[in-house]
C-alpha cells in the first residue's frame, strides 16, 4: 500500500519460492499495488496450479498496465502464459489489444486460451470479420469437440446482429448436407438471440429445419424457435411487402399442421407444433381432439400447458367453446387461465352461460384475478355479466378472508408423511417438480427447495401453497410488460441485454420483448406460482407435501 519499490526484489523472491500459497499471492498483489513493470518477468513465468495465484497474477499484471511489457508474452509464452498476458492485456486501461495480436492465437490446440480468446473477440464487435472464419474452422472439422461447439455457439450468438454471421447461419441451415449436431448449434443461436424481428432469411431456414422430418432434435430446435421469437412480426422490409409476409406465415402453418397431423411422431412434438402456429387460426377436429386427450393427470405438465395455450390462441367453433367448457371443470390452475384465452372474443349467452357455470365449480378459479375474469365476460350481454358477479366477488375477497383459511388449515396439517409427500410433490397433478428444484432434480423456474424446510416452518409453508402472492421469493419476483402494440405480458425476466429481455410468462412460454417494443415494465405483486392449487390436492395430499418440504434440511 506505501508503493515502496525498494521491496519489489524481495517480493519478486517471496512470489517465486514461498512455501505458503498465500504468501505468494500476497506477493503478487503486492507487485501488482506497487507498479513496478521490472516484475511483470517475475509474474509472467509462473507456472500457477492454484486458480487465486493465477487470479492474483493476472491482476497484477492489469495494476502494472504496461502494455509493452505484457504483449510481448502473446508471441513468446507458453499457453498458459499467453492467456494471463491477454486477460491482462483486455483488462488493463492501456492494453489497446489490436486483432492482429488476438486472432492469430485462435489457432491453439490449448483449450483455455482459446476460450480466453474468444472470450476478447466476443468483447470487440468491430473485430466481426474474423467471426465467420472462427466459427468455420470451429464447426467444419469432422472431429468437432462438444467443447468446440459450444464456443462456437457464444462466438455466433455474440456477434448474431451481424450480416456476415446471419449470412453464414442462413447458408448453412439451407443446406441439407449440414450434419445434424451442427444445425442444431445454429438452430439454438437463432433461438437465443435477442433479435426481434428475425431476419427474414432466417424465417426460411426455419422453414427448412423444420422439413427434416428425420432429425428429432432438429424439428425440436426449430419449434423451440417459433415458440421463444414472434414470426409474424417481421423486420421493415417484409412488413412492406406483403406477398412475402403471406407466403411465410402460410408455410409456416402447413408446416406445422403437417407436423401435429404425422401421428408417427410423439404427442409432445405435435402439440407444440400446434401451439406454434400463432393466434387466430381454425382447428379441424383431429387437431382439436388431440390437444384436448393432454388433459389428464398422466400427462406432463408442460405439454397440458402447451395445449391449453393452442387451444385458447385459436379461432374456435360454437362446438369446440362448449367442448373447452367442459374442460375448465376439470384442469388445475396453469391451464385454466390459457383456456380462458378463447372466450375472450364470444358474445354468445349459451356459451357465457355454460363457462359461468364451469368456472363456479373449477379447480383453478383461485387462481385467476377479478381483472382477468373482467376480461373474459366483457363481451358478454349484461346477463352473463350478472352471473359472473358472485365469482368475481369471490375472487376480491379481502385478506382477512385469507387469513381464516390459513388458520383453519394450520390445525390440521401436522403428522403428513414426508415419503407420500414427495410423490406429491413430484406428481403430475400438482407438477411442483415442474418448477422448483430439490438436490439438483427438477425445474429452474422457482426457488431451490433443497433446504426449505431449516428455513421456513409448517405455517409459512402452508401460506406460500395457498397464497403464493402474500411473500414473494427473492430473485422470482414477476414483472407485468405493457408493449406498443397493446400486450400485456407478465413473468420472470430470466436475461436482459440493452437491446431486449427475455421472459418467462406465467403460463411457462419463454419470450424476446425488444426494449423499443416495450411501453411500460413494472413490478408485479403477483406470483408467478399459481394460487389455487391446494385445489388439485385432497387434505391428505396437502398435509404430506408440508411434510415433505418441512423435511428438506
Amino acid at each position: 500500500m506505501h508503493g515502496d519499490r525498494k521491496a519489489v526484489p524481495g517480493l519478486k523472491v517471496l512470489l517465486l519460492s514461498a512455501q505458503q500459497l498465500a504468501t505468494r499471492r500476497a506477493a503478487a498483489t503486492a507487485l501488482g499495488k506497487i507498479g513496478d513493470p521490472t516484475a511483470i518477468d517475475a509474474l509472467l513465468p509462473l507456472k500457477p496450479t492454484d486458480r487465486f495465484l493465477e487470479h492474483a497474477m493476472i491482476y497484477a499484471l492489469v495494476d502494472i498496465d504496461d502494455r509493452e511489457a505484457t504483449a510481448r508474452w502473446l508471441k513468446q509464452g507458453t499457453a498458459v502464459q499467453q492467456r494471463a498476458a491477454l486477460i491482462a492485456l483486455d483488462q488493463m486501461d492501456h492494453g489497446n489489444l489490436s486483432r492482429a495480436e488476438v486472432t492469430p492465437l485462435l489457432g491453439t490446440n490449448d483449450l483455455p486460451l482459446q476460450r480466453a480468446v474468444i472470450d476478447v473477440i466476443v468483447r470487440h464487435p468491430e473485430w466481426s470479420e474474423e467471426v465467420v472464419g472462427v466459427v468455420r474452422s470451429l464447426l467444419m472439422r469432422s472431429n468437432t469437440t462438444s467443447d468446440k461447439m459450444r464456443d462456437a455457439y457464444r462466438l455466433l450468438l455474440a456477434f448474431s446482429g451481424n450480416k456476415a454471421v446471419q449470412d453464414f447461419i442462413t447458408k448453412q441451415l439451407m443446406n441439407p448436407d449440414t450434419p445434424s449436431p451442427r444445425t442444431v448449434v445454429l438452430l439454438d443461436v437463432v433461438r437465443d438471440c435477442t433479435l426481434n424481428p428475425l431476419p427474414p432469411s432466417w424465417l426460411a431456414s426455419i422453414s427448412a429445419a423444420l422439413r427434416r422430418s428425420d432429425m428429432r432434435e432438429v424439428v425440436d430446435c426449430g419449434l423451440s424457435i417459433l415458440e421463444r421469437h414472434d414470426v409474424a412480426a417481421l423486420d421493415a422490409e417484409v412488413r412492406s411487402n406483403k406477398q412475402l409476409r403471406a407466403t411465410l406465415k402460410t408455410t409456416f402453418d402447413e408446416q406445422l399442421r403437417t407436423l401435429a397431423a404425422d401421428n408417427k411422431r410423439p404427442d409432445d412434438l405435435r402439440v407444440r407444433a400446434l401451439a406454434a402456429r400463432g393466434g387466430n387460426l381454425e382447428l379441424d377436429g383431429q387437431e382439436f381432439a388431440l390437444l384436448t386427450a393432454q388433459f389428464n393427470e398422466d400427462t406432463p405438465i408442460t405439454r397440458r400447458l402447451a395445449a391449453a395455450r393452442a387451444i385458447g390462441a385459436a379461432k374456435l367453433s360454437v362446438g369446440q367453446l362448449q367442448a373447452v367448457t367442459k374442460l375448465i371443470t376439470a384442469v388445475g390452475p396453469l391451464e385454466l387461465s390459457s383456456l380462458l384465452d378463447a372466450f375472450e372474443f364470444s358474445s354468445q349467452d349459451d356459451i357465457g352461460h355454460k363457462l359461468i357455470a364451469a368456472l363456479a365449480v373449477a379447480p383453478g378459479l383461485a387462481n385467476l384475478s377479478a381483472s382477468r375474469l373482467e376480461r373474459v365476460v366483457h363481451n358478454f350481454s349484461p346477463e352473463i355479466r350478472d352471473e359472473a358477479a358472485p365469482l368475481l366477488a369471490k375472487l376480491q375477497s379481502s385478506g382477512e378472508a385469507q387469513a381464516e383459511r390459513l388458520a383453519a388449515l394450520e390445525s390440521t396439517i401436522g403428522g403428513g408423511d414426508p415419503r407420500r409427500g414427495q410423490a406429491v410433490f413430484q406428481g403430475r397433478r400438482t407438477s411442483c417438480v415442474t418448477c422448483h428444484r430439490v438436490q439438483g432434480q427438477g425445474g429452474r423456474i422457482g426457488p431451490d427447495l433443497s433446504t426449505i424446510g431449516s428455513r421456513r416452518n409448517a405455517r409459512d409453508l402452508l401460506e406460500a401453497i395457498l397464497f403464493p402472492s402474500s411473500s414473494l421469493a427473492r430473485g422470482f419476483e414477476s414483472f407485468v410488460v405493457a408493449t406498443t402494440a397493446g400486450k400485456v405480458q407478465t413473468g420472470l425476466i430470466l436475461s436482459e441485454t440493452k437491446e431486449a429481455i427475455q421472459l418467462r410468462t406465467t403460463d411457462q412460454k419463454e419470450m424476446i420483448i425488444r426494449r423499443v417494443d416495450i411501453e411500460e415494465l413494472q413490478p408485479s405483486t403477483v406470483s408467478i406460482m399459481p394460487k389455487g392449487l391446494e385445489q388439485t390436492m385432497s387434505p391428505a395430499d396437502l398435509r404430506d407435501l408440508v411434510a415433505y418440504l418441512r423435511s428438506l434440511r
